[in-house]
């Protein structure tokens, strides 16, 4: 009997400490389980200002007087994940078991909340699905979003950039005085509820982009995408045969 309690407390200790080495670059402060067995990491990731997502999280990103980086979901899917900090960027990375190494793998959906003070730059890439919340009065904010990602971001930024590339679309919320957009490869911009002052939209390969300006807009339009705007702007339009700008009423 006493072999077996010790052979089964020596398993629980082994079993602990492959969790926790297996979280990535920087290892977790907390593991906790969840209700429906999903396992919650805190992540020890300080002072940056720039994030870059690869893959298919689930990502809330809020402002707020601190830093936070905690990840949910099933541990074998957290153990494929990497969180690390290099130059004031926080990187999370994910590389998942292939089903030709274990067929009866089943990947569940992993969720990322970040919480920081000043958000300058996010980089979405790869089935990520984002949102952005809490940040008023930036000074810059850059977002990209590629390769099928798709979110919604609410801020109040003095100048904005926004990059969305292939199969991507973007929903924008909030207030800015410059607005610079590029959209290329099938993607998709809505930002009627971002009220910019002045815009510049650059949008190719059959994109589509909504956007708000009240004193001028500057549009050039390639490969029959579309660009559609709210306001009065003053507008210069370049753009080929198969696209098109239209004037839509504020209602």
């Amino acid at each position: 009997m006493k072999h077996l309690v010790f052979f089964l407390l020596t398993i629980s200790v082994l079993f602990d400490i492959s969790i926790q080495t297996a979280a990535g670059d920087t290892l977790p402060t907390g593991i906790e389980s969840q209700p429906n067995d999903d396992t919650v990491r805190t992540f020890s990731v300080k002072t940056f200002d720039r994030v870059r997502i690869t893959g298919p999280f689930v990502v809330t990103i809020m402002g707020g007087n601190s830093f936070s980086v905690k990840a949910s979901g099933p541990s074998l899917d957290l153990g494929a994940m990497a969180i690390s900090s290099q130059n004031g960027t926080l990187l999370v990375q994910y590389t998942p078991v292939k089903r030709s190494e274990n067929p009866n793998i089943d990947h569940g959906v992993v969720t990322v909340r970040i919480t920081l003070p000043i958000l300058k730059k996010a980089e979405f890439m790869e089935l990520t699905r984002f949102s952005i919340k809490g940040f008023n009065e930036l000074e810059y904010l850059d977002l990209i979003a590629s390769d099928m990602a798709n979110g919604f971001a609410e801020v109040n930024a003095r100048n904005l950039r926004f990059t969305v590339h292939q199969l991507s679309s973007l929903v924008v919320q909030g207030e800015s005085d410059r607005l610079k957009a590029y959209l290329q490869g099938k993607s998709t911009l809505k930002s009627y509820g971002l009220k910019v002052h002045s815009a510049a939209i650059t949008a190719d390969g059959m994109s589509k982009a909504e956007v708000y300006a009240s004193e001028t807009l500057d549009v050039t339009a390639t490969g029959m995408s579309n660009v559609a705007y709210k306001g009065s702007p003053t507008i210069r339009v370049d753009s080929d045969r198969g696209s098109l700008i239209k004037a839509e009423p504020i209602k």
